[in-house]
């Protein structure tokens, strides 16, 4: 039989160690509470700190936008860029047309090149009112083309490319510096999801642009910005080096180049896909950036991790990311595109 040990006696402490020991829990209570206040603080003072990179940016949108609808008064009326003109008078001549509502309906449709000022032909007279929520530039009406309802013109895809290459037009006419600012070749981590912390305006904006659409998946969304950054990029900077890093089959066609067409054509894949819609533009409205968002795919080989660390122990992409994105055979496009159009399968990856 074996013995059974005996119970230990129970530990008591002593007035004096009890003492001792309600002091230390004071002690580290105090300084867990410290410690707690200060994260508390840090954390308010990086909200604040983002409240405020997201102020500057809405201040230098706003901005841009005014200084757009003066240089574009000036050369509505003849005068050179840079003289003295009130942007009340600019934004009198060039505020957008207001609808009934605030939100407007993003739809498929032409882009209307009639002026302003010019009254528009029978077979623009007889276009459906949805396809009414445009913005006047230069004599150029901008119309949404994104298949969803906004609240704001810098959500509309449309809008927004156009916005990006009459930035660099108002640069180049008031010979600014800024216009020979080199942009990096690849966006980094960063710039790619948008953060507020990002000088990368160029990125910056294609993120803002997308993030309001529902793409297939993370591969998908950061490939995409990836390549519009690299075409934008080449649009803004248009010299041999940067087209070289825009993928050949993403280049113009001598079809866009000569067809007054929507500007997010230009960020599809499939060559022969842009011509077809530059060329059909009147023939089906369900041919919209929401949809196309939807079904693009980048098949991103599923035995390697989309981000690694450097040698330096920073989070980046994978090294072959860029080769991935930029071959055009990783590209497909899927549900529901394939299902609405099936007769133009012939011009993309399945």
């Amino acid at each position: 039989m074996t013995k059974e040990k005996p119970t230990p006696p129970r530990r008591t402490r002593s007035d004096a160690q009890l003492a001792q020991k309600r002091q230390s829990d004071r002690v580290t209570h105090r300084h867990n509470r410290a410690e707690a206040k200060q994260r508390m603080l840090k954390v308010e003072r990086d909200v604040e700190n983002t409240a405020q990179r997201i102020a500057n940016i809405e201040s230098s949108v706003t901005s841009l936008r005014d200084d757009l609808r003066a240089i574009l008064y000036q050369l509505h009326q003849g005068q050179a860029p840079g003289s003295a003109v009130s942007r009340s008078d600019s934004h009198q001549q060039y505020a957008p047309q207001q609808a009934s509502t605030q939100a407007f309906t993003g739809v498929s449709g032409p882009l209307n090149t009639h002026p302003v000022n010019q009254q528009p032909s029978p077979a623009d007279a007889q276009r459906p009112q949805t396809l009414s929520a445009s913005y006047p530039h230069a004599g150029l009406q901008v119309e949404c083309r994104c298949g969803r309802e906004h609240k704001a013109r810098s959500e509309c895809a449309e809008y927004s490319s156009f916005a990006l290459l009459y930035h660099q037009t108002q640069a180049a006419l008031r010979e600014s510096p800024a216009i020979n600012e080199p942009l990096p070749r690849n966006p980094a981590l960063e710039d790619l999801l948008s953060r507020p912390k990002s000088d990368n305006g160029l990125a910056l904006g294609l993120g803002s642009m997308i993030r309001h659409f529902n793409m297939a998946n993370v591969e998908t969304h950061l490939g995409f910005i990836f390549l519009a950054y690299r075409f934008m990029r080449w649009r803004l900077h248009p010299d041999e080096a940067s087209l070289e890093d825009v993928p050949e089959w993403l280049r113009l066609t001598s079809v866009q180049e000569s067809t007054l067409h929507p500007l997010i054509i230009d960020y599809i894949p499939w060559p022969t896909l842009r011509d077809y819609l530059c060329l059909n533009q009147r023939q089906d409205d369900r041919h919209n950036a929401e949809l196309y968002m939807r079904s693009f795919r980048l098949k991103w080989p599923s035995s390697q991790q989309l981000l690694s660390l450097n040698v330096s122990g920073k989070v980046t992409l994978h090294p072959d990311f860029e080769n991935v994105v930029c071959d055009i055979n990783n590209w497909t496009m899927g549900s529901p595109w394939t299902d609405v159009f099936p007769y133009l399968h012939m011009h993309v990856g399945l």
